[in-house]
C-alpha cells in the first residue's frame, strides 16, 4: 500500500459496515448511544488559527448526529481526549483545561469542570 493510501485508510471509520471518510486521523472511536463518537487528532492542523471542533458523533446512517462544543470560545480550543467513564458518560478533555461530561445522543455538554 502507498503511504497516500496508508493515509487515506487512517482517515477513516466504520460504521456499521460501511467505510466514512475523515479530514484526519481518528484520536479514539467510540460507540455510545447508537452513535460512533470520533475525536480527531487535534495536532492535524486543519485550520491556520481559531478553534478546532475535533468531537462529533457519527449516525447508524452515516450521517453527522451532533457535533461537540467547545467548552470555552478560546483561540485554539480542541479536545485533546475522549473515553466512556465505567458509568457509560463521555468524557473529554479540551486544551484549554476543562474536563467536560457530553450527552452522546445530543454532543451537549452536561457538565464542565476546569482542571489547570
Amino acid at each position: 500500500m502507498t503511504e497516500e493510501g496508508q493515509e487515506e485508510e487512517e482517515h477513516a471509520v466504520c460504521v456499521k459496515g460501511e467505510r466514512i471518510g475523515l479530514q484526519a486521523r481518528p484520536l479514539a472511536v467510540l460507540e455510545a448511544a447508537g452513535h460512533t463518537v470520533v475525536l480527531l487528532d487535534p495536532d492535524a492542523e486543519l485550520r491556520p488559527y481559531g478553534q478546532f471542533e475535533n468531537l462529533f458523533a457519527i449516525s447508524p446512517g452515516g450521517e453527522r448526529a451532533w457535533l461537540a462544543r467547545l467548552p470555552t470560545s478560546s483561540t485554539g480550543d480542541c479536545y485533546l481526549s475522549a473515553a466512556l467513564s465505567s458509568d457509560g458518560d463521555l468524557e473529554a478533555t479540551s486544551f484549554s483545561g476543562y474536563r467536560v461530561v457530553i450527552d452522546p445522543r445530543t454532543g451537549g455538554i452536561v457538565e464542565s469542570t476546569f482542571t489547570k
